[in-house]
């Protein structure tokens, strides 16, 4: 046999879902677990115990574009984390603004409103849950759409070319999203916002630069 180079994770995983169904080597979601983790406040299995606003990440699956009597695009698909899949459905004010994001084969965070409802069965009363989304990013940018705060860690034997590093960095990705430091000090913690004229965009490429 020929010596071939394995796919890329993300190719491999789209192969194994095209073929199977499902997912065998891992999940597209893995690698982006700590942004999932800082930004979503519910998952499949949690969905049924919120109400009101949610945010959520998954993989968009069995995407349906339909249109309005107006002829205005909208869709409607299942939402799969690694828990299991919810129903969501994207009306056309949304579809209109996001459907790149929609319509991509990554990762997406999604802000929706959580829609409740009581299913009766042969085997008793459950609780049906559907989505409503307002908002869908990719996980990838998360942090610029949900980040409130920049916060940097420092400590008393940063040298003074490591902080004039981190100003540099800020400049150089101007943004919205205020930055405060973080400064440990013989035993004790001090925060100290950095002003109005240091604020960031918190996209990968500036926290790798942190």
């Amino acid at each position: 046999m020929p010596d071939i180079p394995d796919w890329p994770e993300n190719e491999r995983l789209k192969q194994e879902k095209e073929a199977l169904g499902f997912y065998i080597s891992g999940h597209p979601l893995n690698a982006y677990s700590e942004t999932i983790e800082r930004y979503s406040t519910a998952n499949t299995l949690t969905l049924s115990e919120v109400s009101g606003k949610t945010i959520i990440a998954g993989i968009i699956q069995n995407l349906n574009i339909t249109r309005t009597k107006k002829g205005d695009p909208m869709a409607r698909g299942l939402l799969e984390d690694l828990n299991g899949t919810v129903p969501v459905i994207f009306f056309p004010k949304c579809y209109a603004e996001f459907h790149q994001a929609i319509t991509g084969e990554g990762p997406v965070v999604i802000k929706a409103t959580v829609d409740r409802s009581e299913d009766e069965g042969e085997e008793g009363t459950s609780v049906k849950v559907d989505l409503k989304a307002e908002e869908v990013y990719p996980v990838d940018q998360a942090d610029s759409a949900f980040a409130s705060r920049v916060v940097v860690k420092l400590s008393d034997t940063d040298r003074q070319q490591d902080i004039m590093a981190v100003k540099n960095s800020i400049l150089d990705f101007k943004g919205s999203c205020p930055v405060t430091f973080q400064i440990k000090s013989n035993g004790a913690m001090v925060m100290i916002d950095a002003g109005k004229e240091f604020t960031a965009e918190p996209i990968k490429a500036y926290i790798d630069r942190i």
